[in-house]
């Protein structure tokens, strides 16, 4: 008849022996399909924001907003947001020292403006 007897530390490790190959075969497929998932992954990243504008208090005097002058003011900020200063400042502060990659975006964002 089993008896049911508390485990040692020593009981563990001889399981951990006995059962060494099965321990090494399972960890090195985990590893290795880790792996390739990695490699197959693109190195993109993509982020999305969204911008507030709003309108000055000391314009808020008429109800009225005209469409031109709003359309105008999103125009301003997306230019500021996509132009290219303001995107290698924020490449310079963010992403210092990554190389030759690092230029090839660069260059990558300033054919597409």
């Amino acid at each position: 008849m089993n008896s049911i007897r508390p485990r040692t530390l020593s009981d563990y490790l001889s399981s951990i022996r006995r059962r060494k190959l099965l321990i090494a075969v399972t960890a090195t497929v985990v590893v290795t399909a880790s792996l390739i998932a990695i490699k197959r992954l693109p190195n993109i990243y993509e982020s999305s924001t969204f911008i507030l504008v709003d309108w000055p208090s000391s314009e808020m005097v008429s109800s009225d907003r005209p469409t031109a002058d709003l359309q105008r003011r999103l125009s301003t900020v997306r230019q500021q947001v996509t132009s290219r200063t303001g995107l290698q400042t924020l490449i310079d502060k963010h992403v210092a020292g990554k190389g030759r990659a690092l230029a090839q975006n660069i260059q990558r964002i300033s054919h597409t403006d």
